[in-house]
């Protein structure tokens, strides 16, 4: 199972997307590939791509922000079921990124921010 629009560093199943897309990889002879998120409560059709054993599923409405579970059911033509799941986040808030004096280079009051250091060192967070 592949979380296609992936926005964050590949492969974290981590989206700012709120519609994301699947790519499900099967034997040739699965007939038939489903998708529920968070449940199964509702389950859709994915479609077969263009490669024999790719199943795509696009979610048509909006995904709520936070962590969720995929659940890939696929069943082949003897009737067979296999089952998948996958963790992935929506993410669509953006961080505010911070900047602190390097501790080691705080030569005033510990913690103050102050420092003589004519090249200081800065740490960045939430980028």
């Amino acid at each position: 199972i592949e979380l296609v629009n992936d926005s964050g560093i590949p492969n974290d199943n981590l989206t700012n997307n709120v519609r994301p897309q699947f790519q499900v990889t099967v034997p040739t002879d699965v007939n038939e590939v489903r998708l529920s998120i968070d449940g199964g409560k509702t389950w859709f059709n994915a479609t077969p791509g263009a490669t024999p054993g790719v199943w795509d599923y696009t979610w048509l409405t909006d995904v709520a922000n936070g962590s969720h579970t995929l659940t890939v059911e696929a069943t082949d033509a003897a009737g067979n079921k296999a089952t998948q799941k996958l963790e992935f986040t929506i993410d669509t808030m953006l961080s505010e990124p911070t900047i602190a004096l390097d501790s080691t280079d705080d030569s005033g009051t510990k913690g103050d921010n102050l420092t003589n250091v004519n090249k200081p060192t800065f740490i960045l967070g939430n980028i």
